[in-house]
């Protein structure tokens, strides 16, 4: 495909604070101009996105169901019309949805990255909105798709509409990374003991974020000099836990931390002892890929992963239970080798399978 091709990527909401594809959808759009193409983004943003050339942000009218005001509306239309290929992520809202419809009636070529929403377990929630939905209005669009972009086999396998899937109409490529230049600064309150546990991400009661506090408290009664530190955006979740812990964070040393966007936040998943990702369902997750890629120790649950963990041996996998966690932060100070080979594994991992402008130029080739 000539590099000259213009792409449109479209998302309803691109603030970082939201997760994995808002950060996967602009580091795909950069590799992409990287490589030589014709890229651009139409999305919505409150906070730290600019607007430029390249990437033009809206306002919706509603944030619930992702519907755009008039003014985004005409502005999907058009710039649909100016592109080539269109490529829009996640699924189930009136932004997806619209933008397939002027897709279609364009007769443009659309890419779908579900980025896990059309899951068979997230299709739990809200389900019979869903059915409804699907049927009145989504099962024309889907029938439209040219390709689906899985991040993985797992995702493709628990895809809740398979009779869309046809032999050469979707591919696998991974939420991949930049390879990663740490500077150790502005981690001093990170280190704040011998052994220094964390968790980066959104905080969300489907993280695992509650048995990872549990887990620790139980695990801090033998192991004194250790602590836990939680960094992510605030959120109504975040409030709660603050709360329900109020009285025990400054004794045992667990500290809530704002948001890290910048590199920093990678110098920490180096330093810590280990990161933790104790999620209820991830479909690829974009913590996990940044802990390898950063030389980090990750503690992960059997839901948490999509690929063979266990052979690569690139993580510690653990049940969703107190002793299995409590194991395993065991095995983190008291093997100190072998999880210093478990981390290079990861680092080598990253490098051969996740690089970012390797994966980026297979997805856009197979547009």
């Amino acid at each position: 495909m000539p590099h000259k091709i213009k792409i449109l990527h479209l998302i309803s909401k691109i603030d970082l604070s939201q997760g994995g594809p808002p950060r996967m959808v602009l580091k795909t759009f950069q590799a992409q101009r990287k490589l030589g193409y014709q890229s651009k983004i139409l999305t919505t943003s409150k906070y730290l996105i600019k607007k430029n050339k390249f990437i033009y942000t809206g306002t919706l009218f509603n944030k619930r169901f992702a519907i755009p005001n008039l003014s985004l509306v005409i502005k999907i239309f058009n710039e649909i019309k100016k592109n080539d290929v269109i490529h829009i992520h996640n699924f189930w809202n009136v932004f997806v949805t619209i933008s397939i419809i002027f897709s279609r009636y364009h007769k443009k070529k659309i890419i779908l990255s579900p980025h896990g929403s059309m899951h068979k377990d997230n299709l739990k929630k809200n389900y019979l909105l869903k059915w409804i939905y699907y049927y009145l209005i989504e099962k024309k669009n889907l029938g439209q798709v040219h390709k689906f972009h899985f991040l993985n086999k797992k995702e493709k396998i628990n895809f809740s509409y398979k009779n869309y899937i046809k032999k050469n109409n979707s591919i696998i490529i991974p939420n991949s990374v930049d390879i990663i230049n740490r500077k150790y600064k502005n981690i001093k309150k990170i280190i704040t003991n011998k052994y220094n546990f964390s968790y980066v991400g959104r905080i969300a009661k489907n993280k695992g974020i509650e048995i990872m506090i549990e887990s620790y408290l139980m695990f801090k009664k033998k192991n004194f000099d250790i602590s836990l530190h939680i960094i992510g955006p605030n959120s109504t979740y975040k409030k709660f836990l603050q709360n329900k812990y109020n009285n025990v964070v400054l004794k045992k040393n667990i500290y809530f931390h704002k948001p890290i966007y910048s590199n920093i936040r990678f110098n920490i998943m180096n330093i810590s002892t280990a990161l933790f990702l104790l999620s209820d369902l991830e479909c690829d997750s974009i913590l996990a890929k940044e802990v390898w890629a950063s030389k980090g120790l990750l503690i992960t649950t059997k839901m948490s992963y999509n690929e063979d963990y266990y052979q690569k041996k690139i993580a510690l996998i653990v049940n969703q239970n107190f002793n299995s966690i409590m194991k395993a932060m065991t095995k983190t100070i008291d093997d100190r080798k072998k999880m210093d080979i478990i981390k290079e594994n990861g680092y080598k991992y990253s490098l051969l399978s996740l690089n970012i402008i390797k994966n980026t130029k297979k997805l856009t080739i197979s547009y």
